[in-house]
């Protein structure tokens, strides 16, 4: 990989990472959360190493040291890549092949040291050219070969999971799937490039690599970051459109209010101004089920003019009207032993229709002028 691809990696990797500690740093206990922030760690730290191995030999540390090094945090993002999937499902197989896995990892881990160990020499240099020798390509081939596996893997559970799940989770997957098949497609190319490489070939198409894995890593990046951009998105526009059908229903509010002033519901600490997000929502439906009680309070108070069984099908312009005459009347009671009647009673049972019926009644109450508020 190029420096310049390494470094676009680490910037991609390193705020999603921090994204994740402080995550689990508020739930410590949640261990998908805590297997997907290891891989990320293992991740930007192999980066950091391959980019940094001639100044970590400068420093002391062998040249096959910090290679090894780099394998095995390359196959340690692997495996909990695998066991972030494991831990999510969280049942008795899950676990076994968890510890399956982690055995796994362990004896490829231990048959890596050993043959890193057992070299003789791994070469000096720039680290990329290092790496494609023929007395590295053994070790080498053996850590990109479980890289591969454990993508392949991880790529095969995440596409089930994105055809059972609904949206924006199932795009998030899917574009965390395409990251996945850009990485095993870039283990292919690599691993085909290490073996030509060894036998004295060429390989033309080594420059695709780092080029594959700056794609994987913005496509996996965007498929973990897009359902929370979504549902943040659809959050805050049924927060705008609260705060506008809360004004709307205003001057209905104001009439009522002025006829029932017990109408008023006591708000919580949330609406008086703890959670800006959720308290006009709070707002808002404390103000439909207020205005849709005083309908229900003033409904027997209507004049003659109306016949009652006919009062739910009254256009909003007449039964605004109406109301205007019934709070400007001055009755300080409900008629005694007078069933209230339904007023702008929605079609069916959904809540919008509900909400878009009163904000009808009380446009017709705000356009009302001081002249035509006589019944």
């Amino acid at each position: 990989m190029t420096t310049l691809s390494g470094y676009l990696v680490l910037a991609l990797v390193a705020p999603t990472l921090t994204l994740k500690l402080l995550q689990l740093a508020r739930d410590p206990h949640n261990d998908p959360l805590r297997a997907i922030t290891l891989c990320l760690a293992c991740v930007a730290s192999s980066y950091f190493v391959s980019r940094s191995a001639g100044a970590l030999t400068r420093v002391g540390l062998e040249h096959r040291t910090a290679v090894l090094l780099d394998h095995l945090l390359m196959m340690a993002s692997g495996y909990f890549l695998l066991r972030f999937y494991l831990t999510s499902v969280n049942t008795p197989g899950a676990r076994r092949r968890a510890r399956y896995e982690g055995g796994l990892l362990l004896a490829a881990a231990t048959a890596l040291t050993v043959l890193v160990v057992g070299s003789n020499h791994v070469p000096a240099g720039p680290y990329a050219a290092a790496i494609m020798t023929p007395r590295t390509a053994t070790f080498t081939e053996a850590a990109t070969l479980y890289l591969l596996y454990t993508l392949v893997v991880s790529l095969w559970w995440t596409s089930e999971y994105a055809r059972r799940s609904p949206r924006p989770y199932a795009t998030g997957l899917w574009l965390v799937a395409g990251g996945l098949g850009a990485l095993a497609l870039s283990c292919v190319l690599l691993a085909t490039a290490i073996l030509r490489r060894a036998l004295g070939g060429s390989a033309g198409w080594q420059p695709v690599v780092p080029l594959a894995q700056v794609a994987a890593v913005l496509a996996v990046i965007a498929g973990l970051a897009w359902p929370a951009l979504a549902l943040r998105t659809s959050v805050t526009h049924l927060w705008r459109s609260h705060r506008r059908d809360l004004r709307r229903l205003e001057p209905l509010w104001r009439l009522l209010i002025q006829a029932y002033p017990d109408l008023r519901l006591a708000a919580s600490r949330t609406e008086e101004g703890d959670d800006r997000r959720y308290g006009v929502s709070l707002r808002f439906h404390r103000r439909v089920f207020e205005c849709r009680d005083g309908l229900v309070r003033i409904s027997p108070r209507l004049g003659p003019g109306l016949p009652a069984g006919s009062l739910k099908d009254v256009p909003p312009t007449v039964l605004a009207r109406h109301l205007h005459h019934a709070v400007r009347s001055g009755a300080a009671r409900d008629p005694d032993r007078v069933p209230a009647i339904a007023l702008a009673l929605p079609p069916g049972p959904a809540p919008e229709e509900d909400v878009r019926l009163l904000i009808e009644l009380s446009d017709a109450v705000r356009d009302l002028v001081p002249e035509d508020r006589s019944c």
